[in-house]
């Protein structure tokens, strides 16, 4: 049988899930700026590189949030960092329909998805490195 969890501490809490809260808090501020406010992007679909790379801090974010505070396996992980980092990339977009000059798009989801996908990947190669970086400094 697994030793017992011990309870979390607010502390614990902040430290594991501050940094993905302020991101997506961070998200959704910029998100509520009206759209004749923005500055137009410096070349074709710069925002979806945009949403690629904030989406995918976010990703890692979560990633490691879930890594203090469960038992879960790598892959299940991954797998629900990316769905809670698409959902929320989903509610993101509604939220811009009630923004005046803004609009959702299927694209942005998109992106917001495979920025939480490469980050998980990243995370999952950085540890195989490390890994293998051990082993060979053990030999």
């Amino acid at each position: 049988m697994p030793p017992a969890r011990r309870a979390w501490s607010i502390r614990e809490a902040i430290v594991s899930w501050g940094p993905a809260l302020a991101v997506a808090g961070a998200i959704v501020a910029l998100s509520s700026v009206p759209g004749d406010r923005l500055e137009l992007p410096l070349f074709p679909h710069a925002d979806k590189l945009a949403h690629l790379a904030v989406y995918g801090l976010l990703g890692l974010l979560v990633l490691r949030a879930l890594a203090r505070t469960t038992r879960l396996a790598l892959a299940t992980r991954a797998f629900v960092t990316v769905v809670l980092v698409t959902v929320f990339g989903v509610t993101d977009e509604l939220h811009q329909v009630f923004v005046p000059g803004r609009s959702a798009e299927v694209l942005d989801v998109v992106a917001d998805g495979a920025g939480a996908l490469l980050a998980c990947v990243v995370f999952w190669a950085g540890g195989r490195l490390a890994r293998r970086r051990g082993a060979v400094n053990a030999r």
